[in-house]
């Protein structure tokens, strides 16, 4: 069994790229398992990306997140479009039946607050823009440590005009 989640690459990745740390991205969903298969979850998703047009965010300011309010991000500014794709994403897979795993099903719908995590040797800089063109479909085993997966590229959607 697999579980999924939806992001926005800052790098940029090919479908069936395998790799275990974390490129720098943008999260749009959190891990989620579905029953459905592969190829009608990539339908749906063709489909939400395909009624969204490509756009652009700001990098904002760096803020602290986690529980012990220790991991740096970068928030998004004015994120429209990703509040937009979170919410079709969301509201569309809750439909199918998919399950939002936790601690992921507490960042979804009016928790969603859209971020880059900053890397020890990667990270972004305020006033940065970011094209958002594509949504890649991430998958990986289910394992209790999520964050320690192999974590592959699926797919890539592409949002209309984003070529």
């Amino acid at each position: 069994m697999r579980d999924y989640m939806l992001a926005v690459m800052l790098e940029p990745r090919v479908v069936g790229t395998d790799f275990g740390r974390w490129p720098l991205h943008i999260t749009l969903v959190p891990w989620f398992r579905t029953q459905l298969p592969l190829s009608e979850l990539l339908q749906f998703i063709d489909s939400i990306c395909a009624s969204h047009s490509a756009g652009k965010v700001l990098v904002g300011k760096t803020a602290m997140f986690g529980p012990n309010q220790d991991i740096p991000v970068n928030l998004i500014d004015q994120p429209g479009i990703l509040h937009s794709l979170h919410s079709a994403f969301v509201q569309q897979l809750q439909e199918l039946g998919a399950v939002f795993l936790s601690p992921h099903n507490l960042f979804i719908s009016e928790n969603y607050n859209p971020h880059i995590t900053r890397q020890s040797k990667a990270a972004v800089n305020p006033g940065f823009t970011i094209g958002i063109k594509q949504v890649y479909v991430m998958s990986a085993p289910h394992k209790e440590h999520q964050d320690l997966r192999l974590k592959k590229v699926e797919h890539i959607g592409v949002l209309h005009n984003g070529r």
